[in-house]
Formats: C-alpha cells, sequence, structure tokens
C-alpha cells in the first residue's frame, strides 16, 4: 500500500478525488492531496551544465530545483517523483542514464537531493554495499577497509570489472564480473535498501500501484480529457522507479527487476484509461466503428475529445432544464433532473414552493356544511362529513328525546337507501348532495310529527261528534 498516509481534503471516509472508492490508500494517489498547510516543502538545487560536452564555465552551467528528500522513510510518492525527474532532466540530459559505469555520478546526484535523515541513510546504504561487494569478492582486508572509508577508491575498482574473479551464483544474482554487470549489481543494492524503507509493504507495492491504475482510478468531473490522458500515462511511467517485486524472505538480488523494465503496451494504457471515464463515455467509446485500442494516437485522443464534447453538452442542456423548472417554482422536477429522470411536458405535477404557498387552492378533503351551518370552528368543519357529524346526530337525537317519539329501523333503511341514491347521482354537485341529505334526514321528524298531528286531530273530531249525538 502507501507509503505513509497522506491527508486528503474532506471528511473522514470520503472517497478522495481521482480513486473510484474510499479506503485505497494507493502508493501514489492519481490525484495528489493538497497539503494541509501552505506552508511550500523544502527544495534543493543541483547545478548542471548545459552543453555537457564542454567545461563547467560561468555561462554552461544552470541550476535545477527539485523537491528534497528529508527521509526515506515512508516518502515513496515523493521520492519516486524526485527520482524520476532526476532521470528526466539530470541524467538523460548529461548522458549518463543508460551507461551503468556511470553510477558514481548518478548516487552523487541522488545524495544531492536528499537532506538531513535521509542523506545519513543514504550514506549508511552506501557504506553497507561497498562492504558486501568487498565480501563477494573476497578483496584483502586492507582494501576492504579502503572501500568502506573511500568511496573514490571502491568505484574506481568497480568500473574496472574484475575478470578473475566470478561472483558465486547464491549473491548479487550472478550479474557477473564485468565493469557494466558489476555497476548495475551495486545500483541494484543501493536502489533495493532506500526503497525497503519508502513503502509499508515494499515487496508487492509495485504490483498494488498497477493494479490501482488499472482499475481503481476514475476521470474527475473538473479534469479535462487530455490532462486525464496524460495523468494515466504518467503513474504507468512511476512504475520504473518502484520497488521491485519480491517474495518473502527473498534479498534484494532475488527480487523481480524484469518487472521494472517492462514496456506497458499502448493497448493496455488505453484501455486503464477507457476503464476510468463515466460509465456513458465507456460505452460511446465501446461503440465505435473501430476498436480504440488499434487506432492511431490522434484518432484516440480524437475520440475522447468528442466524448468530453458530447459530455459537456448534455449537461449544458441538464443545466438549462434546471433553471427552467426554477424558474416555473417547480422545485421537484429540477431536482429531478440532476437524477436524469426529467418530467414529461404533458404531465401535471403539483407546485413545490419553498414558501409552502400553493398556487391553486386545493380543495378540502372534509367538509360539514351542519357544523359550517351552525357557525362551529374550523377544527370541526374540516375534520368531518355532515353524514358522520356527531353535532348533528346528538342534536337530533335531543330533539327526538323532546318528541317522545322515535323512527322505526324501517324508517332507517329507508332514509339509508335514499342517501345512497343522493350520493350515487353524478349530475349533483357535493352542495346539492348534503342538502338533499338533510332533507332526507329531516324528513322523517317532520313526518312523525305530522302523524301525531293528525292523530290528535282525529281524535278531538270523534269526541265532538260523540257529543252531539
Amino acid at each position: 500500500m502507501s507509503s505513509k498516509k497522506t491527508k486528503s481534503s474532506g471528511s473522514r471516509g470520503s472517497t478522495p478525488k481521482g480513486d473510484r472508492e474510499a479506503g485505497l490508500n494507493p502508493p501514489i494517489p492519481f490525484v495528489p492531496p493538497k497539503a494541509d498547510d501552505e506552508k511550500e516543502p523544502p527544495t534543493v538545487e543541483i547545478t548542471i551544465l548545459k552543453d555537457p560536452s564542454k567545461s563547467a564555465t560561468k555561462d554552461n552551467t544552470e541550476k535545477k530545483k527539485f523537491p528534497a528528500i528529508e527521509s526515506f522513510t515512508g516518502s515513496g510518492a515523493t521520492t519516486v517523483i524526485v527520482l524520476k525527474r532526476l532521470n528526466m532532466e539530470v541524467f538523460e540530459h548529461l548522458g549518463i542514464s543508460n551507461d551503468s559505469t556511470k553510477v558514481e555520478q548518478r548516487m552523487d546526484y541522488l545524495l544531492q537531493v536528499t537532506t538531513g535523515r535521509a542523506r545519513d541513510q543514504l550514506v549508511e546504504i552506501f557504506k553497507r554495499g561497498r562492504q558486501q561487494f568487498a565480501d563477494a569478492f573476497e578483496v584483502a582486508e586492507e582494501t576492504k577497509r579502503a572501500f568502506v572509508r573511500d568511496k573514490k577508491v571502491f568505484f574506481n575498482w568497480l568500473v574496472k570489472g574484475n575478470k578473475g574473479k566470478e561472483v558465486p551464483e547464491s549473491t548479487l544474482l550472478n550479474y557477473g564480473s564485468t565493469a557494466k554487470a558489476q555497476c548495475s549489481c551495486y545500483e541494484a543494492y543501493v536502489w533495493f535498501e532506500y526503497g525497503r524503507m519508502m513503502w509499508n509493504r515494499h515487496r508487492t507495492v509495485f504490483e498494488e500501484h498497477i493494479r490501482y491504475i488499472e482499475n481503481k482510478i476514475i476521470k474527475p468531473f473538473d479534469m479535462l480529457i487530455r490532462d486525464f490522458y496524460d495523468r494515466v500515462n504518467e503513474m504507468y511511467s512511476y512504475a520504473y522507479y518502484i520497488q521491485p517485486p519480491s517474495m518473502n524472505n527473498q534479498l534484494w538480488y532475488e527480487a523481480d527487476w524484469n518487472a521494472l523494465g517492462e514496456q506497458y503496451t499502448e493497448a493496455r494504457i488505453r484501455t486503464a484509461i477507457r476503464n476510468g471515464l463515466p460509465r456513458a463515455m465507456q460505452e460511446k467509446l465501446d461503440q465505435k466503428d473501430e476498436d480504440y485500442r488499434q487506432v492511431s494516437t490522434e484518432t484516440f485522443l480524437d475520440y475522447l475529445h468528442r466524448l468530453e464534447t458530447e459530455d459537456k453538452q448534455e449537461r449544458a442542456e441538464k443545466q438549462r432544464l434546471k433553471e427552467s423548472f426554477e424558474k416555473k417554482g417547480n422545485l421537484k422536477a429540477a431536482e429531478a433532473v440532476e437524477t436524469g429522470k426529467i418530467p414529461r411536458k404533458d404531465k401535471k405535477r403539483k407546485s413545490d414552493d419553498s414558501s409552502g404557498s400553493k398556487t391553486k387552492k386545493s380543495k378540502p378533503k372534509f367538509l360539514c356544511t351542519w357544523c359550517e351551518e351552525h357557525g362551529k370552528e374550523d377544527k370541526f368543519i374540516y375534520s368531518h362529513n355532515a353524514e358522520d357529524c356527531n353535532f348533528r346526530k346528538a342534536e337530533r337525537k335531543k330533539k327526538e328525546s323532546k318528541s317522545g317519539s322515535g323512527r322505526s329501523i324501517n324508517t332507517l333503511k329507508k332514509e339509508k337507501r335514499k342517501i345512497k341514491k343522493v350520493m350515487n347521482d353524478r349530475k349533483l354537485s357535493a352542495e346539492q348532495k348534503q342538502r338533499r341529505i338533510n332533507q332526507i334526514l329531516d324528513g322523517g321528524s317532520s313526518r312523525k310529527r305530522k302523524r301525531s298531528y293528525n292523530s290528535s286531530s282525529s281524535s278531538s273530531s270523534s269526541s265532538c261528534s260523540s257529543d252531539s249525538d
């Protein structure tokens, strides 16, 4: 995994920018995290020749600024970037990049970009390396002491080669006894030793870095497609400067050094780029007539540029729709645009005003006309309908108790049937239905009162007739 846990912006547990998921902690983050403080990291300057073929004069020298390596412990990402810059800007410029016999010069420049503890660590690694070579080649004790004491003596011996003394196969990877073989062998030792300090799990960091590039990165929303393309290529180039893969208990000469020199095919890099794009872009890239892994670099970049242009147009259209809905007060529709669920124009939707006001007066769910007529409070008027009104029922029961007569079951059934017929009549409005229902319910009491009046009238007339007789 990573060397040192870098502090990333955002809350704890949030996904770092450029990562497909949280908690990856890659060896080298795709998007370098921003420093918590505004203090710039320390730097060092290296003086090099502008023209290596000419002598060192004032006009033929220039200074290059590099980030300082303060400690190799847990500094994997920083050290890899410095090593790459050293190789590209210094070693290749001076022509000492691929010449194994120039190992002394490369080690000197590496020492110049270190400060403090890192310098002490590197000097100690140099000494241990010279000691191991002296033991491997079984040099005389006096020569061995000279190797440890003076690096010039050691490098003079190293570049000459030792054809008379073969390196045992069990040590130093049997690099051989030629000058180039010995120089490569010593540099590999130094590289492996400081690499062990750079990473928490130095034996697997190489595979983790490649796996991260090819499966765990995603293009940030605000990163241009060309910048994304360049960054993926840059991440692959860092693999050459990472610790070589090795098994547990394997020594430095047993590591898989060939892995660092692997040339990654263009098709493999493009596949990683494709995997880091949003899903919609991936599908469009896969649907191209020509396979994106086989076309020229110019055509592939043209594909990516078109995808980016289409994506910008789609996002602009979404923003236009969102602003249009917000202007009309349809906040739910505006929110739906963000998720891609755009409402149909012919479909009516309720407005969702943030102030809570209703654009249309909605019809109340309940309305009791009896309570309204009798001056009850709104909380009673809009809490039920007239047929369920307890106030009305209580009032009617009170009247019936005063009259001393009640209605029969048959009368109630008739009233129920009439009410049902009124409720099913679609031609009547709600107020008309309520009025009819009130008439039906009040009609029973009036009939009873009429019936009692008729009976009393007949009795009185009969009594009158008997008197006359």
